[in-house]
């Protein structure tokens, strides 16, 4: 009896120690949610608080003494209202989901003294300038990815509604999955010669869409590159179709079904 009586206050002792740690291991302050990462000593920025009355928002270097190094999942995704993000000097990582759906956000700025990522006219970068990581959705109607660009990360354009036409810089070489999904109102896009790899679901739901040139460079899309496209009736791929690696349903349809009137040609 006294064993069992010892043992259920132990393991009490323990779910309140672990909740305790729990609960240290969490800051709130100025509408966002820090997350503190044991293995690094360091804050991961997990939520923002959306307000109406908050339009812009600048992410400390530190929180209580130690560093914010990185934003997590859906850390600053969502908002109605940021029109501003500024990005403090130690950020290190960005999740996939970290910065996306943000319908109103015109720009983000960058920490000049930030090692990883840099901002071009308010477009996040690699700090190399490889990489487009987000576009703001109200940074502009047509946009021209710089040269220099290699990689369209997943995501980067995700929901951008704002956005009618993107031209590829001739650097590009990889469109990233979902990069351009539900880009409602995207009518043009210009893929450049050098372009590898378009990803999966990479144009999802890009109903404006009518016409697209894949260029002969191309080597591999991924399955529902084009899913939902219900107006992009003519594709021309300057490649045979033998060499390149198709995912499943890679081109364009409706509801996942096909559409009669869609014509993809290959070849040169």
């Amino acid at each position: 009896m006294k064993k069992g009586i010892v043992l259920i206050l132990v393991l009490i002792f323990c779910l309140v120690f672990v909740g305790m740690a729990s609960a240290c291991s969490i800051v709130k302050q100025d509408n966002l949610e820090y997350t503190l990462q044991k293995e690094t000593n360091t804050y991961v920025v997990t939520a923002y608080k959306d307000l109406q009355s908050v339009t812009t928002l600048t992410l400390p270097n530190e929180i209580e003494g130690r560093l914010v190094t990185e934003i997590g999942k859906h850390g600053l995704s969502n908002s109605d209202y940021l029109t501003e993000i500024t990005l403090g000097e130690n950020i290190a990582k960005i999740d996939s989901w970290g910065i996306r759906n943000n319908q109103a956000l015109k720009q983000i700025k960058v920490s000049p003294n930030n090692a990883s990522f840099k901002s071009i006219d308010g477009v996040l970068f690699s700090k190399d300038g490889k990489t487009l990581i987000a576009f703001p959705n109200k940074n502009t109607e047509s946009y021209t990815v710089p040269e220099g660009v290699e990689t369209i990360e997943n995501m980067a354009f995700y929901k951008c509604s704002n956005l009618k036409e993107v031209k590829l810089a001739s650097t590009v070489k990889t469109i990233g999955d979902m990069a351009f999904l539900k880009t409602l109102s995207l009518e043009k896009v210009t893929l450049n010669e050098g372009l590898k790899s378009i990803g999966k679901n990479a144009f999802l739901g890009c109903e404006k869409l009518t016409s697209l040139e894949i260029p002969q460079t191309i080597e591999s899309i991924g399955e529902f590159a084009f899913y939902n496209c219900v107006n992009l009736l003519n594709v021309r791929v300057y490649k045979a179709e033998a060499n390149i690696d198709l995912g499943k349903k890679w081109y364009p349809t409706k509801a996942g079904q096909n559409i009669k009137a869609a014509k993809v040609i290959f070849g040169a």
